[in-house]
């Protein structure tokens, strides 16, 4: 098992989706992050995931901490494509009041 803490810088972003072969848990401590079709993480926001999950692709506008735990050992990752990764990010976009929007 395995805890450690991850930050990422604001425009931080993977256009692939991950998948772990162990448990992975987190708790955003600051920040926003994009989790793809899974939705948006702000701070306070927790998971539990199993095995095996794809999850992604992931975006921050403002950066983010987060403090992260792997259960069953350490985390592996494998990527996978997303082919509308782009569109999902725009979508994300779109809906905060000082990105994506014409004036």
């Amino acid at each position: 098992d395995v805890s450690w803490v991850a930050a990422v810088v604001p425009g931080w972003r993977e256009s692939r989706a991950e998948v772990h072969e162990t448990i992975e848990e987190c708790l955003m401590l600051k920040g926003d992050i994009l989790l793809g079709r899974r939705g948006v993480m702000g701070p306070g926001s927790y998971f539990w995931r199993p095995p095996l999950v794809e999850h992604g692709p992931m975006f921050s506008l403002n950066g983010g901490a987060f403090f992260f735990r792997s259960k069953g050992g350490g985390l592996t990752t494998r990527h996978v494509p997303v082919p509308e990764w782009e569109e999902l990010v725009a979508r994300y976009k779109a809906t905060q009041p000082y990105f994506g929007r014409a004036s």
